[in-house]
Parts: structure tokens; sequence; C-alpha cells
């Protein structure tokens, strides 16, 4: 239908130019037929042939031409072969050639020599990351199989590891969502306690000890307390939003930029969105109500899978078909033990018995035959006949010609290195190599064009008249020691003994608490602007927070009044609250504290969203964002701006001080400028708060 399509196009444009390859051609699978482009190419008056490669290395492609002149070499080498153009001439020497040796009695046997192989591979190159590998498999079962090995030595892969709520992020997000909707969900606290960052270690032990007290503790947590005031607006929220709430309350996005690979925790909470958005889409189809207990339960019928890694240190794990027109400085080949399809059974095209340009589709046949014997896979005396018969011969020729030209797609996506993993077997009549895939590579007199033998290390492989050098190293079932890529590990802490000698590598500043008694820390009105942004109804205070934020994250000041109007009037309508805040009111608010700093602080200077780094007496690493700093002839002032509303302003502010604490403390070690001021900025209730903040904090 496609070839039907370019000829039709063709035939409209008069000339046209046709970019493929022929050996390239690897949609069989799918129902597509080589000969036809065959045919046409045939037909061409003009042709040329693109034989530089911009890719690979010399070693690489010495290989690829010495193996492929053979397999093809009915196209003639000048269509086969590449060259190195003058330009890479330099940057092009060398190339890495290795074949890997894997000890293994079954599958799951060789997907962990795989995963021996690919780890000991990025300890033993200089340079290389796991994002510079890609392994192909013939199945997406085999490419889960090994990511399966490879996740358990401690290499982050691209192909999603079993459920969805199996993910830290996810459980965190979803035990939040649930202790939101019932505050008597005592094992959801449980849940928020132990992945939260702010529990404390020893929890286990405390509960057990006292589960009375310590129950009544957890419930003063910070982000307990903020799920319970989302609970009296459950009623009015879609899933997703109280999802989204969740999420937001406990400030997730924030906590996994701390752990390790963050990328791919966002990742899995956007999955867990999309899984929320499928079941909403679900109940509209049947008419029915979504609710937040409905998407709990969905979950656990659905069981979604986990997204994909990415990144430089995420392995890429892909079937052969998928790799088509991509490249890596490094692949490891997989399967080529394969055996062959070749049944005459099932759905085949026959083609005409002479090829039509003006019509391709002319006299064309589609040929089924069925098999009549259900789960019995053989059949001797039927399949002696289907043997000789001359169909077999063109079905099994067609199939190696798929397998050829597959595998000549798979050798060419390298740049720098290129590894062979086979099956080495051991029996009585001693040790074998399974390469019935490399073995179709067959020459003009139908014999496989490479030489294998059972040696180890640095030797010349022998491919038709060439000697190619090649590294063959041997992996086994066994799993290797970690040493220093293994992945993030949980352990469960015992109810005695636990210690803190080994604090989080990363922590948040909202995180923090301080060694003294907040309530002794004094907290003044600076300002009181007797004005404020009123909210109408109850909107998502997430999202009022959110347009206030970044209308004041913006150097508003250096836009006339009625650019203001209309910047303010596009950010509320962003975020959903137009009903909520009016656009004057936040221009207003804005003005407000402009004239408020140009009157205590006359000539400062304005930084915002500022990021600071800050690493403690214990080296753990805190990051953040000051959403306003002010540089002032004798030194700095912090403000940061909150949106919350109420009468107990001032109250709500402390919890605040030790993320400020954390902001003066780094501005002051980077700068050696002391942070005169420390400011609470709330536009909703119109005041300015100042803060004399103590000299320690602990995490």
């Amino acid at each position: 239908i496609q070839l039907a399509l370019f000829l039709a196009l063709h035939e409209l444009a008069e000339n046209s130019v046709w970019v493929g390859d022929p050996k390239q051609a690897i949609y069989g699978f799918r129902g597509t037929d080589p000969q036809l482009m065959y045919e046409v190419v045939a037909l061409m008056k003009e042709s040329s042939v693109l034989g530089s490669s911009w890719r690979s290395r010399k070693n690489l492609i010495n290989f690829t031409n010495a193996l492929f002149s053979e397999v093809f070499h009915e196209m003639g080498n000048e269509k086969v072969c590449l060259n190195i153009p003058d330009e890479r001439i330099e940057q092009a020497k060398d190339g890495w050639l290795e074949a890997w040796h894997l000890q293994a009695k079954n599958n799951d046997e060789e997907a962990t020599a795989v995963a021996n192989g690919l780890r000991n591979l990025i300890e033993r190159v200089p340079g290389i990351k796991p994002g510079d590998i890609a392994v192909f498999c013939r199945t997406n079962a085999k490419c889960k199989a090994v990511a399966g090995k490879l996740e358990q030595l401690g290499i982050r892969v691209s192909v999603g590891q079993g459920s969805l709520l199996d993910t830290r992020e996810c459980g965190l997000a979803l035990a939040a969502l649930r202790y939101m909707n019932n505050p008597g969900d005592t094992v959801a606290l449980a849940e928020i306690i132990h992945m939260s960052p702010e529990h404390n270690e020893n929890w286990l032990n405390y509960l057990m000890n006292d589960p009375t007290e310590i129950k009544k503790q957890w419930q003063t947590y910070p982000i307990i307390t903020i799920l319970r005031e989302g609970h009296n607006q459950m009623s009015h929220w879609t899933p997703m939003e109280a999802l989204e709430q969740a999420i937001s309350r406990i400030n997730l996005l924030r906590t996994v930029k701390s752990w390790s690979n963050p990328r791919l925790a966002i990742s899995n909470l956007d999955a867990l969105r999309g899984n929320c958005r499928e079941y909403i889409n679900q109940c509209a189809s049947h008419r029915s109500s979504a609710t937040v207990d409905g998407f709990l339960a969905y979950l656990r019928d659905a069981v979604p899978g986990q997204a994909q890694g990415t990144g430089d240190l995420t392995v890429k794990l892909l079937t052969y078909h998928g790799a088509k027109g991509l490249e890596w400085p490094w692949i490891v080949l997989t399967g080529l033990d394969t055996e062959l399809k070749d049944d005459v059974f099932g759905v085949h095209i026959e083609a005409a018995l002479k090829f039509d340009p003006t019509d391709p589709l002319a006299n064309r046949k589609i040929r089924y035959w069925p098999w009549p014997f259900g789960d019995q896979k053989k059949y001797p005396m039927l399949d002696q006949k289907i043997d000789g018969l001359e169909l077999k011969n063109i079905i099994r020729d067609m199939a190696e010609r798929e397998a050829q030209r597959l595998m000549y797609v798979g050798m060419t996506r390298a740049k720098d290195g290129m590894v062979m993993g086979i099956r080495k077997t051991s029996n009585k009549s001693g040790e074998s190599l399974k390469t019935h895939w490399l073995d179709i590579l067959k020459g003009a007199d139908g014999r496989s064009v490479i030489e294998w033998n059972m040696d180890k290390g640095s030797q010349e492989l022998r491919i038709g008249n060439a000697q190619i050098p090649i590294t063959v190293l041997e992996y086994g079932p066994d799993s290797i020691e970690l040493d220093g890529l293994a992945a993030e590990t949980q352990y469960l802490p015992v109810l005695s003994g636990v210690s803190n000698d080994y604090p989080a590598a990363r922590i948040m500043p909202s995180a923090l608490e301080f060694l003294v008694d907040i309530d002794s820390v004094n907290l003044d009105i600076i300002e009181n602007f007797g004005a404020r942004i009123y909210i109408k109804g109850q909107p998502e205070m997430d999202a009022v927070g959110n347009a206030i934020h970044a209308y004041l994250a913006v150097d508003y000041r250096h836009l006339m009044d009625e650019q203001q109007l209309e910047f303010a009037q596009g950010l509320i309508k962003q975020w959903g609250v137009e009903m909520a805040i009016e656009a004057s009111e936040l221009v207003a608010a804005g003005q407000r504290l402009a004239e408020f700093l140009d009157q205590r602080y006359p000539g400062y200077q304005a930084f915002r969203e500022w990021p600071i780094s800050l690493r403690n007496d214990e080296g753990q690493l805190m990051q953040g964002w000051i959403d306003l700093l002010l540089e002032i002839p004798n030194g700095y002032v912090i403000i940061d701006h909150k949106s919350y509303p109420g009468q107990d302003s001032e109250e709500r502010a402390k919890k605040y001080i030790p993320q400020l604490r954390a902001y003066k403390e780094a501005v002051e070690k980077a700068t050696d400028k002391p942070v005169v001021d420390t400011l609470l900025h709330l536009p909703v209730s119109g005041l300015v708060l100042g803060i004399l903040l103590p000299s320690r904090i602990q995490s």
C-alpha cells in the first residue's frame, strides 16, 4: 500500500528522489514485503550510494564490511561496504569488538550472565557511563528479564520494573491520599511516617514501646496536620485534584529530588497521574461517579507498571526492531541463538510472477494455511511432507534474509564498541557455542561467514578473508560483588540498636528542625499594610499560592500599570483561580511590597528565585530557592513569600523558621556578609513578619 501511494505521488510530482536502505528492511513481521521495493529500485534509471560512515570507528566498520559484503554479495561491495570520510579519519581510529561467552543452562542464567558482563564493562572501560550502553533483545519479555538482573546489580535500566505501586514515591503519594481521604487509616499514617524524609529512624522502636503516645505525636507533624486539613475539602475535589493535593501537601516533588534517580521517581508520579486519568475516563464512559476510593480500588486491580528510566545512569534496553535509526557508543547483542520462524502455516503473501510498476499490487495473493492439530506442535508424517515442498524452501529463504537484515541493523548501531553475547553450554561431548542466528549470516557458498572458536582473550576473528581484532571474555550466572554502582537500598530498622551515625546525604531546608524550641524564637510584625488579597470561595490554595508566587517572582516594576494587570490576569487564568482572586489585588500587593522595600532598604539590588546550596556540619547537602534576596550596603535581606490566609498567620509562620535559617546560613557562608533581616511576606494577610533566628540547626 505504501508503494502504491509513493508511485501515485511520483506521478503527481513527475520527479522524485527515493532514499532508503534495502539492507534495513526488517518489518516483515508486520506484513511488509521487501521484494516490492527491490523491484522498483531495479527499474530506476539513476541511483547513487551514500558510502561514508559518520558513526562507527574503524574496527567496527571493518567488521561489518567484511561480514555483510559476503552476506549481501548479490548487491555488490559498492552498495554494502562503507568507508571513513577524510574528516573522521583521526577520531574514527580503533574501535572495540568483543564476544562474551555466557555460561548458562537456561534463559534466566543467561540474563544474569549478561548483567554481570554489563557491570564489568562499566567498571573497566574508562569514561563509559551506563547511559552510553544499549542492550538489544529479540523480544520485550527478554528485555524485562535482563532489566531485572541489572536492577539487582544496582544498574538502572530503561525498561520499567514491576508494579508502579511498589515504588517509594507512589507508595508515599498514595499513603498521603488514603490518609487525607480517611484520617482514621492508621496503616496509611504509619506508611507516611516511614517513607517521609521527616521521620525519625527510631520510629518503629518508639512505636513498639509506647504506641498511644507515639501516634499522638505523629498527629502533630506538619505534613500530617496539613493532610487532615485537606480532608474537609475532599468532597469538592475530583480524584485527580485529590491526588495532586496529596502530592503537594507533603512536598513530594521536592522530596524526590533528594533521592537517587529523581528523574525516574518523577516519571513514576506522572505515570500514577496517567492511571488516575484513565480511571476517570473509564468512569465517564460507564456513566458512573469517580471517587478516591474507586481510584484506589482501580489501582489494586490494574497493577500498573513502572515508568521507564532515563538519563546518563540508565542502560537502554530495547528490541532489535526498536533500535533501527538510533545509535549508542556501545551496544550489546543478545539472543544470538534465536531459531528461525519459517513455518508454512499461517498467513503469507504470494508475489506475482511478473512485477508491474504501474500496478504494484496486481496478481498478489494472500495464502492462509491453518494448523489443524491445535496445541500439538509436531506431527512427524506431516512435517516430512512439508519439508519436501518447494514452498518450505521459499519461506525459509525469506526468513533467513529477514534475519540477516535485522542483524545488520543491530550491528551497525554502535559508535565505539560492540559486544556479541553468545551462550556457552557444556555437556558430555564438550563445550559449544549457541550461534544459530549468527550462523544464518551466510556467503555465496551457503556457509556461515564467521568462524568461531572457544578461545578467550585477545585474538583475530576470521570473517571470509579478513582478520578482525576481537576480545573474548567469559561471564557466568553467579552475581559479582557490588562496589560503587549499587542503587539506594532500604532496610527495615531493628527495634533496638539503630544508629544515627549515617545521616541522609541530602535534605531539604523545609524538612529541618531546631535544637531549640521554636516557640522561643522572636517573631514581630514589621509592617501591616492594612490591605490584603481577598480569596473567594474554597479554591485550591496551592494553585492560588502558585499564581501569587509567579507574579512576585518577576520584576513587575519595569512594567507599565496596564502591563502589570494584564500579566497578573494571565497568571491567574493559567493557574485556574480566576474566580478566587482579583488581578488588581495581586498587582496592589506587589506595589505595597515594593514601596515597603524602597522605604526600608533604599538602593537595594534584588535577586528573585535565587538558588542556594549548603553543606552542614554533618556533611549533608541542603538545596533550595530564596524567593527574594536583597543586597544592601551592609549585607543581605532574605524575604520568603507565603500565601496562606487566616487569622493564625503569625503562628503558622513559625514552621518556616528552620528553612529560613538554612537560607541565612548559606548566604552568610557564601558571601562572608551578614543577613541583616529575615522576613516573611504574607500578601494574603497583608503582613511582613520579621524573624530573629537562632544560630544552629539540625536535620
